[in-house]
């Protein structure tokens, strides 16, 4: 890929992370979520329960119907990592920088723009990650990423913090 072809679809995938971030925000908002996300707690959506609840829905909708557009259940788990975590909607590329490899810019997930080496959690595969996941264990995929994400990141506030006392 030419590095001007690069530079063009770094945009077009950076619009639309922004995208997928307005919809998150207004879904969640205006409380269309309880409507469109099966199971959902709509009083603590990103608990483990509701979650898993969440993630069942999703199966059962898509083994009855697999060609309909899902995109609001991408939203629903990128938003609980916005929320409850400080993370913001990117492509590997915000997350990566000049790290970032041509293709890499197609990855649309989250990431933390507050920290320094951030993680970068794609979500661009995370529905098709679902079902193949499902067939090793039922509706776990998701609880697992959002609670690991609290653990990830509480281990790399120590870390960090151990890093900064070693240097001194």
């Amino acid at each position: 890929m030419k590095k001007e072809a690069f530079e063009e679809s770094k945009l077009k995938y950076k619009k639309l992370a922004q995208e997928y971030a307005i919809r998150a925000r207004e879904m969640m908002d205006s409380g269309k979520f309880k409507e469109l996300i099966l199971g959902v707690d709509p009083d603590d959506p990103w608990s483990e329960k509701s979650v898993k609840a969440a993630e069942e829905g999703f199966l059962s909708e898509y083994y009855a119907n697999p060609d309909a557009d899902y995109t609001h259940y991408i939203l629903f788990v990128g938003e609980g990592f916005v929320r409850k975590y400080k993370a913001a909607w990117g492509t590997f590329v915000d997350a990566f920088g000049a790290r970032a490899t041509p293709g890499s810019e197609k990855l649309i997930g989250i990431y933390y723009p507050h920290l320094e080496n951030s993680p970068f959690t794609p979500l661009t595969y995370l529905l098709k990650h679902t079902v193949e996941c499902d067939k090793y264990e039922h509706a776990v995929w998701w609880s697992t990423i959002l609670i690991g994400e609290a653990e990830f990141l509480a281990w790399r506030e120590r870390f960090v913090a151990k890093k900064k006392k070693i240097k001194k």
